[in-house]
């Protein structure tokens, strides 16, 4: 029997609801799921068809400006199982994410799943984490990936996956995933999260509660027994360009004067600098974690300053945590669609990223760097 492949239509939302339906107990995709991935750019829900009739699919979900694609679902009519049509379904979706030029596929799958954990094996994945607590029944999820082109030469952090537990602490977050990767006593959870925030924000933003600037987290770091260093394109006041009124603008200038005096005491080294290819893999050889500010427009869409973790890099890629686990995947299919597998270990092509590392006008650059003591 031919197969046959094609991106889905709305008009295939009913048998892809039979298919998922028959497939899976628990985690299933609804209509409005379905509905949004046929219309979503960031996705490619892809129907095996045969005889006019979809036998099975695959969805692909791909990471805004990043290498990253993930394989979130898979299913076969139950008629066809056993005729090798799950091999050419994972196939296909393989020789997909290369087209959309990622670098690498990751997919979760059950551990009970002997049948479809050999397939991947067979393919080329190779086991990359465990995410506890993944399935709606409580079961854990064992990750998978493939590299689609061959991992070079470079380093790979034991950085430990943190995500934010609010929409505007992700400098902290950032910060208790580096000093985790340098320390074991280091605990990251939301008490923590918040408690650097308090110590570290800049009180305005452009909107909403204040963000955490460079000295701010070099001085929770310094506090908590690391020595940071600081890298600034230029050492002003930042963020200033976001916040409207002068007497916002002055309060701001204030608050960071004061965090630079208290750099200054505790004698951190500031270094003004721009970033070029090659500095930040010199603070890893270094032994250090840096943790970088970006422009999160290349990832959201929208342009807020946003903290990221470098977790390690090889000649072509940057491989970053991101802890915001924002999204537009509908709500029913949210939880289970973002976890580590989105947000852990992005590729990034290296000249990506020096672009995304950088905000607003001025096009500034900051990086916190991370050592032991």
């Amino acid at each position: 029997m031919s197969l046959n492949f094609r991106i889905a239509r709305l008009s295939d939302v009913p048998p892809l609801i039979e298919l998922e339906n028959q497939s899976f107990k628990t985690d299933r995709l609804s209509v409005s799921s379905f509905r949004h991935f046929v219309r979503s750019d960031k996705s490619d829900l892809v129907v095996a068809i045969s005889q006019r009739k979809v036998l099975g699919y695959y969805l692909l979900l791909y990471r805004q400006g990043t290498a990253l694609a993930r394989l979130y679902s898979l299913a076969i009519s139950s008629k066809v199982r056993g005729r090798g049509y799950g091999r050419r379904l994972m196939e296909h979706a393989v020789e997909q994410a290369a087209l959309r030029k990622k670098s690498v596929l990751r997919l979760e799958v059950r551990p009970d799943n002997k049948r479809a954990i050999n397939l991947y094996q067979s393919l080329g994945f190779y086991k990359m984490a465990i995410k506890p607590h993944f399935y709606e029944d409580g079961s854990e999820a064992l990750i998978f990936e493939k590299r689609l082109i061959p991992r070079q030469l470079g380093m790979k952090f034991k950085v430990p996956y943190y995500s934010q537990g609010t929409d505007f602490t992700c400098g902290p977050a950032s910060l208790l995933m580096a000093m985790g990767a340098l320390s074991k006593k280091v605990r990251p959870n939301l008490k923590a999260e918040l408690q650097i925030w308090r110590e570290s924000t800049t009180i305005f933003m452009t909107s909403g509660h204040g963000g955490c600037g460079p000295s701010g987290l070099a001085l929770a770091a310094h506090r908590r027994g690391f020595q940071p260093e600081i890298w600034l394109s230029e050492d002003t006041a930042q963020f200033i360009e976001g916040v409207r009124t002068e007497a916002k603008k002055d309060i701001l200038k204030l608050v960071q004067e004061d965090f630079r005096s208290q750099v200054r005491t505790n004698r951190i080294p500031v270094r003004t600098k721009r970033l070029k290819i090659g500095d930040l893999e010199k603070v890893a050889r270094r032994g250090g974690v840096p943790i970088i500010l970006i422009s999160s427009y290349k990832i959201t869409g929208t342009k807020a300053p946003h903290w990221v973790v470098l977790a390690g890099f090889d000649e072509s890629y940057y491989y970053i945590h991101d802890p915001d686990l924002d999204t537009d995947i509908p709500r029913d299919a949210f939880e289970a669609a973002m976890s580590v597998p989105d947000m852990a270990f992005i590729p990034v092509k290296k000249s990506d990223f020096l672009k995304m590392a950088k905000f607003g006008k001025q096009r500034a650059q900051m990086v916190v760097n991370i050592f032991k003591a």
